[in-house]
């Protein structure tokens, strides 16, 4: 079986919400009461996060039909633990994709380095000049013609 996941959190697929108004609804109202979570009780936010939501608009038929519902699911639904938990565990996961990617970008740099001095010392051991050493670069590289005299500034080792 196969699931595809989507992030609906603010600045996540914003496509997908502006198509389904239910959904953006849905995460204003969540957003809302996130916000007012840290500073009012469960009770609370979740009960002025409807009171706003009807007053701008948002799901105002869904919560005046529904909102007593609302907010006693609400209230026994919401764990505020398991909600923290799963705030960091997604911030680490941004953090380690962001880390994984750094990496991989250092480790290419660090690779076409190696790559570009091997080929430095190779074309003095075989005795091309640096002239056709720099065009080697360029073209193996695919870097210009400044960057790979960089190389060669670095690289070329003098007899």
């Amino acid at each position: 079986m196969k699931v595809l996941v989507l992030n609906i959190n603010d600045g996540y697929n914003e496509t997908i919400k502006e198509k389904c108004k239910t959904l953006k609804g849905y995460m204003i109202f969540v957003e809302k009461v996130r916000k007012y979570n840290g500073e009012l009780s469960v009770q609370e936010a979740i009960e002025r996060s409807v009171d706003e939501c009807i007053q701008e608009g948002v799901l105002v038929d869904f919560f005046r039909k529904n909102r007593a519902e609302v907010l006693s699911v609400g209230i026994f639904e919401f764990d505020e633990e398991k909600y923290r938990a799963v705030i960091r565990e997604d911030a680490r996961e941004e953090g380690l994709a962001e880390g994984r990617e750094k990496g991989r970008l250092e480790g290419r740099r660090w690779g076409i380095d190696l790559g570009i001095r091997i080929l430095i010392e190779t074309c003095q051991e075989i005795g091309l000049s640096r002239e056709k050493t720099l065009e080697r670069i360029a073209a193996k590289f695919s870097v210009g013609k400044e960057e790979a005299q960089r190389y060669i500034e670095k690289y070329w080792k003098e007899d």
